[in-house]
């Protein structure tokens, strides 16, 4: 059997703990690429194909209808001044369609529009709300309406 003679250096190695194996660095940038589709800002296991996206959109505007055909309980329709009662936003459209130019700057007057104020508190459509807080005429808010119904 062989001795090999032990030095100072081989205890010192005896004695050191193991180091751990750390993983190598890699930049933000490159961890991001690996992992995310860039167009899209989705995880690339979470990318929808052209189908599923479809069927989500189709989804949200069947609701976003049909919060926007939601009716208002009775008492609390919009009451045109001089004109007609109004319990959703079709109506409401249909109605700033036929009423008088008088009757629409009665109700837009003053620091907040009352339309605005139907139809985000009353109906809670927070996005139609906001696009007919600066509309200048009733035609144009009608237009919105439209286009927010679709």
């Amino acid at each position: 059997m062989e001795v090999k003679k032990l030095t100072v250096k081989h205890i010192s190695d005896i004695n050191k703990k193991p180091r751990k194996q750390r993983a190598p660095r890699v930049s933000y940038a490159k961890k991001q690429s690996k992992t995310m589709n860039r167009k899209a800002g989705t995880p690339k296991s979470q990318k929808k194909t052209h189908s599923s996206s479809m069927v989500v959109g189709i989804e949200r505007s069947a609701k976003k209808l049909k919060a926007a055909l939601k009716d208002a309980p009775p008492e609390k329709a919009f009451w045109f001044n001089n004109g007609p009662i109004v319990k959703n936003l079709k109506e409401f459209r249909d109605a700033l369609r036929s009423i008088t130019d008088e009757q629409f700057d009665h109700h837009t007057q003053g620091k907040r529009s009352d339309f605005v104020a139907w139809v985000e508190e009353v109906l809670e459509d927070i996005e139609c709300a906001q696009k007919l807080k600066n509309v200048p005429t009733r035609e144009h808010a009608a237009a919105v309406v439209d286009r927010h119904i679709g």
